[in-house]
């Protein structure tokens, strides 16, 4: 598989996305929560720093059993996430490239939000992504 020029550097946004995001039956996740994030989900919109981020367009995010595989086009890459919907906002732990995201989410019926520090920052407390937040925020749809 071929890779863009510059196209790694653009994969943690979707990781997290990403984070992102285990439901691989952690005592603290919720049968809803596992359920409800199960499946395919498109980029529907990011922002990272408040400004639009084009490089997460096309991107697709598959969550099955604590698996996150996030494809671009022919290139596919496979992690991990874990959910903690005890936390207040929700949190979502990712890894996926030797990298780890930790994250924010919330779900409203098809759309997952996701909010994410960049690559080693600290988990975000609410939903921004502006030009002093350091964070990327990401809006994903069910497919």
């Amino acid at each position: 598989m071929q890779t863009r020029p510059g196209f790694a550097r653009e994969w943690p946004l979707a990781v997290l996305l990403v984070l992102g995001i285990a439901a691989v039956g952690s005592a603290q996740d919720t049968k809803e929560d596992r359920a409800l994030t199960q499946g395919s989900r498109k980029v529907e919109s990011s922002k990272d720093g408040g400004q639009d981020d084009p490089s997460a367009k096309g991107l697709v995010l598959t969550f099955k059993g604590g698996t996150l595989t996030v494809k671009r086009g022919e290139e596919i890459k496979t992690g991990t996430y874990k959910l903690d919907p005890s936390k207040t906002p929700k949190w979502i732990d990712a890894t996926i490239d030797n990298g780890s995201f930790l994250a924010i989410y919330e779900l409203n019926g098809d759309t997952l939000r996701i909010c994410h520090a960049k690559a080693g920052g600290n988990r975000p407390t609410e939903f921004i992504s502006d030009a002093d937040s350091h964070q990327v925020m990401t809006v994903l749809k069910r497919e």
